[in-house]
């Protein structure tokens, strides 16, 4: 199903890889995101474990938790010019640091969301997303798909 808005998505591929976010974040990976607008946006879509926000410490204190608490990540910082150059700098220095940063997720997500450049605007469509979301949700921890 695509949603047909000035932000048209594919639904279905978003929740394909947002399932995927979801598992990886219950499974203990981070998610970085720059602020706690993009954390809201999140929690909206289900993702309520593992969100670490750039802004709380800046980039070098939040190396540093990541590194004491974290073996994997994804870099979820804003699709424009600033988010992009955060992402790559942010890439480099969990690499090497031996922190695995899975980058497919914010690729294909960035593909998806193409009109849709920070991911606190996902706030404005999250109840659309969720209404067609493709799972349901069991015990509240672990996602099925219907």
């Amino acid at each position: 199903m695509l949603i047909r808005t000035k932000k048209s998505i594919d639904v279905e591929h978003f929740w394909k890889i947002w399932i995927r976010l979801i598992d990886l974040t219950n499974n203990g990976s981070a998610v970085i995101v720059e602020g706690y607008r993009d954390k809201i946006a999140l929690e909206k879509l289900h993702i309520t474990r593992n969100v670490v926000i750039l802004q709380k410490y800046g980039l070098s204190k939040t190396v540093d938790y990541l590194r004491t608490r974290y073996n994997q990540a994804v870099i979820l910082t804003d699709f424009d010019k600033e988010g992009e150059y955060l992402a790559k700098n942010l890439f480099n220095i969990l690499t090497v640091e031996g922190i695995h940063v899975d980058q497919s997720i914010r690729n294909e997500l960035r593909k998806i969301l193409s009109k849709i450049r920070q991911i606190e605007n996902l706030n404005t469509i999250a109840d659309h997303l969720n209404e067609k979301a493709p799972f349901y949700l069991y015990n509240g921890s672990s996602f099925t798909q219907i």
